[in-house]
């Protein structure tokens, strides 16, 4: 059976109207920190988002060496 795949998702939500936001700044303070600047394109709410990295996870080019 074919699976299709899950759609992208659709983003932050305006918390007022539901309307898409748009980035209008970003800035990363810290390294694993970046804060993003957001504004409805509806109504024009303004709001703030911070992002922290948690881990990195290896890549598809890492190679993980396992020992048994």
């Amino acid at each position: 059976m074919d699976q299709k795949p899950e759609p992208r998702p659709r983003g932050l939500s305006c918390a007022r109207c539901r309307g898409s936001l748009q980035v209008y700044r970003t800035t990363k303070p810290t390294a694993d920190l970046v804060v993003r600047y957001r504004r409805c394109k509806t109504c024009g709410t303004r709001t703030v988002s911070e992002e922290r990295m948690i881990r990195t996870l290896p890549g598809p080019d890492d190679k993980v060496h396992v020992q048994i």
